[in-house]
């Protein structure tokens, strides 16, 4: 199957994606921003949040039927397997990588975490990445100093005689 492709959809369309026994992986959309002190320029992109508690509006494995033309019932199957095989990975290895985005671990109290990689760019940025550009510069004003009444002082001269 190809997970990775469809979770990168439905994060693009802002659609969480749901996995049985794991729980939620909720798109959170981050505009493009520029920092003033590091001169990083980053481009809208999306930001992965974990939920254990599965409170999705849409179930992914309709959403991934209605686009793909599969039965929900097959679909459900193949993200349960995902999801058993993610898990015996978690209880092996202690921790288990999901593709580019993160990874899931447990805590102290045995509840599964994710610990996202961070910030990724979706297909609306047209591939953007993250750059840095010169440091930005406050605009100079075009008007003239302003004019006081002060007297210029003068200046002592030296004569020899």
């Amino acid at each position: 199957m190809q997970w990775e492709r469809w979770f990168q959809e439905a994060w693009d369309e802002g659609v969480t994606v749901s996995l049985p026994q794991i729980g939620d992986f909720i798109p959170e959309r981050q505009p493009a921003s520029a920092h003033p002190v590091e001169h990083v320029f980053r481009p809208p992109g999306v930001r992965i949040r974990f939920s254990p508690q599965s409170c999705a509006s849409e179930d992914f494995a309709t959403w991934l039927a209605r686009r793909e033309g599969i039965h929900v019932e097959i679909l459900t199957q193949h993200l349960k397997q995902e999801a058993n095989r993610l898990l015996e990975c978690l209880d092996q290895e202690g921790s288990a990588r999901l593709f580019h985005w993160g990874t899931l671990r447990r805590n102290v109290e045995q509840e599964v975490v994710f610990d996202s990689a961070g910030f990724f760019c979706p297909s609306p940025s047209f591939g953007l990445p993250v750059f840095f550009c010169p440091p930005l510069r406050e605009a100079v004003s075009q008007t003239p100093a302003l004019q006081t009444n002060k007297r210029k002082p003068r200046r002592f001269l030296w004569i020899r005689l």
